[in-house]
C-alpha cells in the first residue's frame, strides 16, 4: 500500500494522517479509542471521524430475517450521511446503503449461518469527510 496527497495535479500536501483497514469476512481488530467489534441486538453507538470507517460483527443462522439501521446523531459535520455495507461469511456484499439521509438501511435474509460483517462510515454526493456520531442497530 502505497499513501500520499494528491489534489488537482499537485502531489505536494503535507499533514497527519489515520490509516484504517477494514476486511470481511474474518476476525475484526478495533484499535484503541475506535468503535467496532462483535454487535449485539439493540443499539450500539460509534463516532466516525474525517475518512474513518467501523468495522461490526454479528452472528446469524441461514434463514434469519435481519435489519441493520443506521442513524446521525446531532451534531454532525455537513457531509455526515449514515453509509453501511453487509459482508457475509463467504466474502459476498449483500447490502449496500447510502441514502444521503441522516438513515440508511438494509434488510436481509441470511443466506447463509456464521459471521457477518458491518462496515460504517459516511458517505454524501462523492464525500467521504462527514463526520458525527452515530447509533447502529440490529433487529432479528
Amino acid at each position: 500500500m502505497i499513501v500520499g496527497s494528491y489534489l488537482s495535479g499537485y502531489y505536494d500536501g503535507t499533514g497527519s494522517y489515520l490509516l484504517t483497514l477494514a476486511k470481511g469476512p474474518g476476525a475484526v481488530v478495533v484499535s484503541n479509542g475506535d468503535e467496532g467489534g462483535p454487535m449485539t441486538n439493540g443499539a450500539n453507538a460509534g463516532s466516525i471521524y474525517q475518512g474513518d470507517f467501523d468495522t461490526w460483527t454479528f452472528t446469524a443462522t441461514q434463514g434469519d430475517h435481519i435489519t441493520l439501521s443506521m442513524g446521525a446523531v446531532t451534531p454532525v459535520s455537513a457531509h455526515f450521511a449514515p453509509w453501511m455495507r453487509l459482508v457475509s461469511p463467504t466474502g459476498v456484499l449483500l447490502g449496500n446503503s447510502s441514502t444521503g439521509a441522516a438513515t440508511a438501511q438494509i434488510t436481509v435474509t441470511v443466506p447463509t449461518s456464521g459471521t457477518y460483517t458491518v462496515i460504517v462510515g459516511s458517505y454524501l454526493s462523492g464525500y467521504y469527510d462527514g463526520t458525527g456520531n452515530y447509533v447502529l442497530t440490529l433487529t432479528r
